[in-house]
């Protein structure tokens, strides 16, 4: 703020005083005579401008008059007030804006109101101001920045609970739908597979009643040779007795004739069949040799067809179902079902797309799959080859070609189905001769032992028993054929392999012998207990004396006259 005056000395009216208010507290008027030698003028300072030059010659003028005695004293001192006041407001201004130079700058006044000293205090005293308002003004715009932190942390919480409620609103919206959708999937899903059920229902009730029907035709075929038969031998039996009879009333007619010379003729024994190395009757090595040529047709002839035409991958793909299939069997009637009608529908199918190749190489692989599952399970768990029988039989009623295929199959990979034994020829390796008795290399390439060899076999003739005991509709091949495999195997001298065979057959077929064949196999077992086991202990002797214990437990043969089912016999419902 700048303050001016106007002094006029010669004037009688009384200065005009500044607008702006003097201070409460007015300091004393020094003495022209008591100033400090060591302060300059005013208009001597270097910051000094030409208003404060003015202001102090109106000071001093005041100054003056108010030393002298006029009647303008009043009018003197009133004006040394506006001036003195006019000076602090003007000091106050100037000293707002202080520098070092303006620090050094005298007035003239009392060396203890306006010493450099007194500036430097204020100074200090604005500096620590400044800096405690600065520290206020932190502090505040700390607190400030805080509080926005928080509110823009309880915000972004806000939000994300609104977000996470709408999400979870949303979630249990979806969770409802998709177990709406769930439900009406399962539901159709059950209606679905109740009518696949039914469907197959209806269709295994067809088939058994074309079964029927089929078994029923057969037996009456069968009925109908058999009568032929019967009335064919009836008439050659009475033909032959009629020609050995002499006519009587007439003497056979004495011829006489020259002396010839009387010719003999020298029969040659007729040529065995059997090839050499094998021991087997003839009859039962024609039967083998049928079915071990018609492998080896399908394996020359029908296997390089279907594996590499364009139904390759097609046949491939049945193969492995049908491989499949056949080892999930157990002993459960159900599983047996749905296994039997899963392998007869691609056997069907085959047949009514390509009957003379691909028909035929999928009932090698079926055979091939019992086979096999025979020679790996049967041998540790007997009761396997009940189920198994089961559901190859049934398969063979309804696919007739499989049966000779079947057989094949098992007289190759068993050959004492036959039966035969083998014998090593003259220069005969060993290799070759474990070859032809079928035996396997063990996991260090070395031949397996006589006694898992012995387990193996015994493992696939209780297969076949279980075929010969298994009773079907049409009775293609039934314990007949069992019989026929035990009288042929008790013409021949026992090996070390024979008492396995006979257990192994004996269980799993000889209650089904007794209770057809009754006395006769009451004859047959009496033979082999008191017999044909003295011969085996000559050439073996541990599966011996289990054969005899077999005859002998309390429930067999030898202290009831009966034998009974293979414990675990049964399938389950």
């Amino acid at each position: 703020m700048r303050i001016s005056f106007d002094i006029d000395d010669q004037s009688d009216s009384p200065p005009r005083r500044p607008t702006s208010t003097p201070p409460k507290r007015r300091p004393k008027t020094p003495s022209p005579s008591v100033q400090p030698a060591h302060l300059t003028p005013w208009s001597q300072s270097p910051s000094s401008s030409t208003s404060h030059a003015a202001q102090l010659k109106a000071f001093t003028a005041a100054v003056k008059l108010a030393s002298k005695q006029d009647p303008y004293a009043g009018k003197a001192r009133a004006l040394r007030d506006a001036a003195w006041a006019a000076f602090e407001e003007s000091h106050a201004a100037v000293h707002s804006r202080v520098t070092p130079a303006a620090l050094e700058t005298p007035v003239l006044v009392e060396s203890a109101s306006f010493d450099k000293e007194k500036y430097k205090t204020r100074g200090v005293e604005k500096d620590k101001l400044i800096q405690s308002l600065t520290q206020k003004n932190d502090r505040i715009m700390a607190l400030l920045e805080q509080s926005l932190e928080k509110w823009r942390l309880e915000s972004e919480k806000e939000a994300n609970d609104a977000k996470e409620a709408r999400e979870a609103e949303e979630l249990e919206i979806r969770v409802a739908q998709d177990q709406k959708e769930k439900e009406a999937k399962d539901r159709e899903a059950k209606k679905q597979e109740a009518q696949k059920q039914e469907a197959q229902k209806q269709e295994a009730q067809k088939q058994e009643a074309v079964m029927r029907e089929r078994a029923a035709q057969v037996q009456k075929e069968q009925q109908e040779k058999e009568k032929k038969e019967r009335e064919e031998a009836s008439a050659a039996a009475a033909l032959k007795l009629a020609q050995s009879q002499p006519v009587s009333g007439i003497q056979p007619s004495v011829i006489e004739t020259t002396s010839q010379p009387q010719i003999t003729t020298t029969v040659a024994p007729p040529v065995s069949k059997v090839p050499p190395g094998v021991i087997a009757s003839e009859k039962a090595w024609d039967t083998a040799a049928t079915y071990l040529d018609l492998i080896q047709s399908i394996k020359s002839t029908i296997k390089p067809k279907a594996t590499s035409g364009p139904t390759a991958n097609a046949n491939r793909l049945a193969r492995m179902k049908i491989t499949q299939a056949i080892g999930q069997i157990t002993s459960s009637r159900e599983k047996i079902r749905d296994v039997a009608l899963r392998v007869h529908a691609i056997l069907n199918t085959a047949k009514s797309e390509s009957p003379d190749v691909t028909y035929r190489y999928l009932l090698d692989c079926a055979a091939k799959a019992f086979v096999t599952q025979a020679d790996k399970e049967v041998s540790v768990h007997r009761i396997k080859a009940i189920p198994m029988a089961q559901v190859a039989m049934m398969l063979c009623e309804n696919h007739s070609e499989l049966l000779a295929i079947l057989l094949g199959r098992l007289m190759k990979r068993c050959p004492v189905v036959v039966p035969m034994y083998h014998k090593r020829l003259e220069n005969e390796s060993l290799d070759d001769f474990n070859k032809r008795r079928r035996l396997k290399h063990d996991r260090e390439d070395e031949w397996e032992k006589e006694e898992i060899y012995n387990e193996r076999m015994g493992g696939m003739i209780g297969f076949y028993a279980a075929m010969t005991q298994t009773t079907t509709n049409s009775a293609f091949y039934e314990i007949d054929f069992g019989w026929l495999w035990l009288s042929r195997i008790l013409n021949m001298n026992p090996r070390t392999i024979t008492p396995q065979l006979l257990l192994r057959f004996l269980q799993m077929a000889g209650h089904r012998l007794l209770a057809v064949y009754k006395g006769q196999a009451r004859k047959l077992f009496r033979y082999i207990y008191q017999s044909y086991i003295p011969k085996m202990l000559k050439v073996e002797v541990p599966t011996t004396v289990q054969l005899q214990l077999f005859f002998e437990d309390d429930d067999n043969f030898v202290k009831t006259g009966e034998m009974p089912l293979m414990a675990g016999a049964g399938l389950e419902d």
